[in-house]
C-alpha cells in the first residue's frame, strides 16, 4: 500500500490493478484498500479482469483481455464509462474498437521481462495502429523512461508501465522523468 500511495501522489493519471492470480474475493479486497488511495490523489482505479468486482463494486473503469471483453454482452460492456482492452495487434485492436472499448494497450511494443520470449512489436506496429483507430492507444511492454517519448513519437497516447513504477527508488522523479521526456512529444489532449 505504501508503493501504491507514492505512486498515486505523483499525480498519474490511473493506475490499473491488475493481479491475475487473485481469487474474486480476495481481488475484491485489494480493490477496496487501493480505491481511497486513487480517491485521494484524484487517481483513477481502473479495475482489470474482474468484471463481477466492478459490478459489485459499482466501478466505472475495467480493463479486460480481448477474449474476456468478447464473451461480455453488450448491455454489461455499456456498463463501463471507461472500458479498455488488452491487445497485441491491430486486428485486436479493431475488434476492442468495435466492441466499445474506449482505450486499448497495446503490447509488448519493446522486450519485456514480463513476457520473456514474446516477439516486440515494434514502433512501425504501434505507429500503423495509433494511425488506424480513433481511440486511445497505449504503449505497453518494455517502455522506460528512456524510450517513452519514441512511443509517443510513434502516435501513442500515453504508456502503461509496471516494473518502472514498482522499482523506482523515487517514484515522482521517475514520474517526472517521464513527463519530461514524453511532454514535447503529446499531442493536444493526450495525458500520460
Amino acid at each position: 500500500m505504501e508503493r501504491v500511495e507514492k505512486i498515486c501522489a505523483s499525480r498519474i493519471y490511473a493506475l490499473m490493478l491488475r493481479e491475475k492470480d487473485l481469487p474474486e474475493a480476495s481481488y475484491r479486497e485489494l480493490a477496496g484498500q487501493i480505491k481511497p488511495i486513487c480517491e485521494k490523489y484524484g487517481v483513477r482505479l481502473i479495475l482489470h479482469g474482474h468484471y463481477e468486482t466492478a459490478k459489485r463494486m459499482g466501478h466505472p473503469y475495467l480493463h479486460l483481455p480481448l477474449p474476456a471483453l468478447q464473451e461480455l454482452p453488450e448491455k454489461k460492456r455499456r456498463r463501463f464509462w471507461m472500458l479498455g482492452a488488452s491487445c497485441h495487434n491491430l486486428e485486436e485492436v479493431l475488434w476492442a474498437r468495435k466492441l466499445g472499448c474506449t482505450y486499448v494497450t497495446l503490447s509488448p511494443v519493446f522486450p519485456t521481462s514480463c513476457k520473456p520470449g514474446a516477439e516486440p512489436l515494434g514502433l512501425s506496429v504501434l505507429q500503423e495502429v495509433a494511425r488506424t483507430v480513433d481511440i486511445p492507444v497505449l504503449a505497453l511492454g518494455g517502455v522506460t523512461t528512456e524510450n517513452a517519448s519514441e512511443v509517443i513519437e510513434h502516435g501513442a497516447d500515453g504508456v502503461c508501465i509496471r516494473s518502472g513504477f514498482m522499482t523506482a527508488q523515487e517514484v515522482e522523479a521517475y514520474v517526472d522523468a517521464l513527463r519530461e521526456n514524453t511532454s514535447k512529444r503529446l499531442k493536444e489532449g493526450r495525458s500520460l
